[in-house]
């Protein structure tokens, strides 16, 4: 086994498309940063990126950087974590991210240059992150997210950013997805048990379970989260009129409207949802299901690269949306 070994697995749709045509270059640049004993996974499908992780960990890699998006890293986060933890302990994550939304990037603060992120990647400091651990309870199946979980109106969001035009880049294409949505999506009533309180019911417009602060796109749907805390931060959207919705569309891309009365926000380690309504949910921008679902935080899971410091003023430095393409 060899603990020396860096593997690197690319996924060239990330991004619409991005990823794939700056990937002779960055897999030169990644040869150059760690050295000849590398190797390189190319996804093709879906699944993939989660297989690879996987078969990396058993061959002995302890450091895998990961080419793509949210949905990239979600998979190989997957992947890692199907296996028993004796596998799992010793092994880090470094993003190179070039996909649509750059959730996690951006709330883990890692800067949107190529080259500033191979940095972050070969540098030795990482940070032990907190998983999301899924549970779906009406079958019996365990997923796990990074950066953000999604019910409701964002579940749709993502359903149709994955269906639409991903190339033009991750805020304009999460703002296409989400303007229709809020004059057409219906308030269903949901029942929400947070923690151990007793369970309570309301119409909600969506519901998003934040690891981190910011979701693709640049939204900062849960500003207070932190990738470490050991907590989840639950932003509930109460039931909301088309044009309250639109109102308050601003002040979610800012943060500001978890001061408002239209919205509330808790920070727990798990949150049961069900509904009487068909719910879709996704998490890191990946299709999972629909509810019911249990959701609780799994700490200090799984390290990853990250830039130095790490205090909660330098996390949002990932500004761009749209991953600079070296060499082309």
């Amino acid at each position: 086994m060899n603990t020396d070994h860096c593997s690197i697995i690319a996924n060239p749709a990330a991004g619409g498309g991005r990823t794939g045509r700056m990937l002779g270059v960055l897999k030169g640049l990644l040869h150059t940063s760690f050295g000849s004993d590398t190797s390189v996974s190319v996804t093709g499908k879906a699944g993939d990126a989660w297989e690879s992780a996987r078969q990396a960990v058993l061959d002995g890699s302890r450091r895998i950087v990961i080419i793509g998006g949210d949905g990239t890293i979600h998979e190989c986060v997957n992947g890692i974590h199907s296996l028993p933890p004796v596998f799992t302990q010793n092994v880090t994550l470094a993003i190179i991210s070039t996909g649509t939304g750059c959730g996690l990037a951006r709330s883990l603060g890692i800067p949107s240059a190529i080259e500033d992120q191979i940095v972050v990647a070969r540098e030795s400091h990482t940070r032990a992150l907190d998983l999301g651990r899924l549970n779906f309870t009406n079958k019996p199946r365990v997923r796990f997210f990074v950066n953000e979980c999604q019910v409701g109106i964002g579940a749709e969001v993502v359903r149709r950013t994955r269906m639409g035009k991903k190339a033009l880049g991750g805020s304009l294409a999460y703002t296409l997805a989400t303007l229709p949505l809020l004059f057409t999506y219906p308030n269903p009533v949901v029942e929400l048990m947070l923690d151990d309180s007793a369970p309570f019911s309301l119409p909600v417009t969506g519901i998003s379970i934040g690891n981190g602060a910011i979701t693709g796109g640049g939204m900062h749907l849960t500003p207070h989260a932190l990738l470490d805390d050991g907590l989840i931060d639950v932003l509930v959207m109460k039931g909301q009129s088309p044009l309250r919705r639109a109102a308050s569309f601003a002040r979610v891309r800012s943060g500001s409207h978890v001061q408002s009365s239209r919205f509330a926000y808790h920070q727990v380690r798990s949150i049961r949802i069900s509904s009487q309504s068909e719910l879709l949910l996704a998490a890191d921008g990946e299709m999972l299901g629909s509810l019911p679902a249990t959701i609780e935080v799994y700490p200090n899971a799984i390290h990853v690269h990250c830039p130095v410091p790490h205090r909660r003023e330098n996390l949002h430095e990932h500004t761009s949306g749209k991953t600079e393409e070296i060499g082309i």
